[in-house]
C-alpha cells in the first residue's frame, strides 16, 4: 500500500494570512470608528465655538443698539421704512460671524451664525437669536403689585418687576395676551433735561406758567421749562413739530382740562418734575386731536402723581414712571402704554396697547442715559 505524505506548512501559512487578513481588517474598522468618534467629537466642540461665537456676536450687536453707538443700527431702526441690517465676515477668536438685524413683531430681532474653520470640509456653524424689546413693550408694567380688577379692557402685556399680577379686566373677550410676574427688570429712572426757563414778558430767574383759557387754542411757546401748564375747559394746547422735537419740563402743576393737538410728524416729550406728592390730571375733552400715539410720551420723576381721566376723546399716548404713580379712572381709556412703579385704576378703565414702531430721538437722554431697549431670552 502507498502512502501519500501531506505537507501542512502551506495550510499553516494560509491560516496565518486568513488570521492577520481579519485583524488587519478589524484594526482598519476599529481605527476608521475611533477617527470617525475624533472627528465627530472635534465638530461637536467646533459647533459649539461657533455657537457662543454666534452668541457674542449678537451680544456685540445688541450692546451698539442698546448704548446707541452704532449710528449704521441706530439710524435704521429710528424711523421707517425698516431695512434689514447685515454684517458678513466679523472675526472673533478662532472664526468668524454674520449678523443681521431686522424689525419684527414690534421688537429688534439679531439673527447671528458663527463659523468655525474646519479644513478640509466646510466650516462649523451654528445660529443664535436674540430678542430686543423697548420699554413700551408691554400695555401695563409696574414695579410694586400690579390688580387688573378694576379695568373694564386690557389688549396686550402686562407685568409686574417685582411683584404679582391678580385680578382680570371685566370684559372677558379682552384678556392680556401675556402676564409676566417678579421678572426682576430694572426700569430707568427719569432723568429731566437743563432746558431755558419760559418768560412770558420780563426776563425772571424762575419759569412761568403757561395757561390756555376756556374754548381757545394756544401753541406752546417752544422747548422750555415752565412752572405750570393749564388747559382749561374746552381748551387746546398746540405742539408745533414741524421744525423739530418738543421737549417740556413742568416744576408746578400740570393740568389738562381740555385737549392736545400736535402738528408735524415729531414727537413730544413732556417731563412732570412737579413737587412729591403733587397729583397732575389730564381729562380730554372733544377738542383732543391727538390720534397718534407714538408721538407723546410723558415722563414722570421720583414720586409724581399722574391722574388720567378722558372724557369725551381718548388719550393716545405713552406714560413713563418708573418712580411714580399712575392712576386711571372714570373710563379712561389709554391708547399706547402705561408704565408706573405703582399703577391702580377705578371706574372701568380701558388700555389698549399701541407698541411704538421706532425709537424716539433723545428718549435715552431721558432716562439717565439708558437705552429704551432691554434684552429678552436667546431664541
Amino acid at each position: 500500500m502507498i502512502k501519500l505524505r501531506v505537507n501542512q506548512q502551506g495550510g499553516a501559512i494560509v491560516l496565518v494570512l486568513i488570521v492577520l487578513l481579519v485583524l488587519s481588517v478589524l484594526g482598519a474598522t476599529f481605527m476608521a470608528i475611533a477617527l470617525a468618534e475624533t472627528q465627530q467629537v472635534s465638530r461637536q466642540k467646533k459647533a459649539m465655538q461657533a455657537y457662543y461665537l454666534a452668541r457674542s456676536g449678537a451680544d456685540a450687536t445688541a450692546e451698539d443698539i442698546i448704548n446707541n453707538s452704532n449710528d449704521k443700527f441706530r439710524d435704521s431702526l429710528e424711523r421707517p421704512p425698516w431695512t434689514t441690517i447685515i454684517s458678513t465676515d466679523n472675526p472673533l477668536a478662532q472664526g468668524t460671524f454674520n449678523v443681521s438685524v431686522v424689525f419684527q413683531n414690534n421688537s429688534i430681532v439679531i439673527n447671528a451664525t458663527g463659523f468655525v474653520p474646519d479644513p478640509p470640509r466646510s466650516p462649523v456653524s451654528a445660529t443664535a437669536r436674540l430678542r430686543l424689546h423697548d420699554l413700551q413693550s408691554r400695555a401695563i408694567t409696574a414695579v410694586n403689585d400690579l390688580d387688573l380688577t378694576n379695568l373694564s379692557t386690557l389688549q396686550g402685556d402686562v407685568e409686574s418687576t417685582s411683584g404679582t399680577v391678580t385680578g382680570r379686566p371685566r370684559h372677558f373677550w379682552h384678556q392680556p395676551n401675556n402676564i409676566y410676574q417678579n421678572t426682576r427688570r430694572s426700569l430707568p429712572a427719569v432723568t429731566p433735561p437743563s432746558l431755558p426757563n419760559y418768560n412770558s414778558g420780563a426776563a425772571s430767574p424762575t419759569p412761568h406758567s403757561f395757561v390756555v383759557p376756556n374754548n381757545e387754542i394756544q401753541s406752546i411757546p417752544g422747548s422750555f421749562t415752565y412752572q405750570d401748564i393749564i388747559v382749561n375747559n374746552g381748551g387746546v394746547l398746540r405742539f408745533n413739530t414741524s421744525g423739530g422735537d418738543i421737549q417740556i419740563v413742568v416744576r408746578g402743576v400740570f393740568d389738562i382740562k381740555g385737549g392736545f393737538e400736535i402738528i408735524g410728524n415729531n414727537r413730544v416729550h413732556i417731563i412732570l418734575n412737579t413737587p412729591a406728592g403733587a397729583t397732575n390730571v389730564i381729562k380730554t375733552s372733544d377738542n383732543n386731536n391727538n390720534n397718534r400715539s407714538d408721538q407723546l410720551f410723558l415722563f414722570l420723576t421720583d414720586r409724581v402723581n399722574l391722574q388720567v381721566k378722558t372724557g369725551a376723546r381718548d388719550f393716545s399716548g405713552h406714560i413713563y414712571a418708573p418712580q411714580g404713580y399712575v392712576t386711571l379712572g372714570s373710563n379712561a381709556i389709554v391708547r399706547g402704554s402705561v408704565t408706573g412703579n405703582i399703577f391702580s385704576a377705578f371706574g372701568n378703565p380701558s388700555v389698549f396697547h399701541e407698541p411704538l414702531l421706532f425709537t424716539p430721538p433723545g428718549f435715552p437722554d431721558l432716562i439717565a442715559g439708558e437705552s429704551r431697549y432691554w434684552r429678552g431670552n436667546w431664541e
